[in-house]
């Protein structure tokens, strides 16, 4: 009797273990992080976070199915590398996600320059076009002294 209670239990625990195998390979849930791990944003520019799905069979469940908590700021004031973290929850499931914000001055200075004044060489009684400029840029300011000019 003994033997065939153990034999049984052997069998169900194999199917057991079978059904397990076969429902996992059947469910899967995955965490999509918009925007990738690496994000850029200008300076002084609004960070808007892309976010991320969850998804379960590869459809998409909607926020009240799971829980989650976002740390981290991002100033973008401020050059440098922030980190934001994502700690989800899904039944049994756990995920943590980071993010890296990296916030960059990647846009070139404005430089304008005015060739309409003109000025009178009275000693050789001819006319020369004084060169007046102006330089900006969106993290420096005005870097109109920084310039370097070469006359040809």
């Amino acid at each position: 009797m003994n033997k065939l209670l153990i034999v049984l239990g052997s069998i169900f625990g194999l199917i057991g273990l079978g059904v397990g195998v076969y429902f996992l390979e059947e469910s899967y849930t995955d965490v999509i992080l918009h925007g990738g791990s690496n994000y850029n944003v200008t300076v002084n520019e609004e960070f808007i976070d892309p976010g991320f799905d969850v998804t379960h069979n590869d459809k998409i469940l909607s926020k009240d199915k799971y829980t989650y908590e976002t740390k981290g700021e991002v100033n973008t004031g401020e050059l440098g590398k922030y980190t934001i973290t994502y700690d989800i929850k899904y039944h049994l499931r756990s995920f943590h996600l980071e993010r890296i914000v990296n916030v960059v001055d990647d846009v070139k200075p404005e430089i304008k320059a005015n060739l309409e004044k003109l000025d009178r060489d009275y000693c050789t009684k001819k006319d020369k076009k004084k060169l007046e400029y102006t330089a900006l840029d969106n993290y420096d300011g005005d870097i109109t002294e920084k310039i370097e000019k070469e006359e040809i």
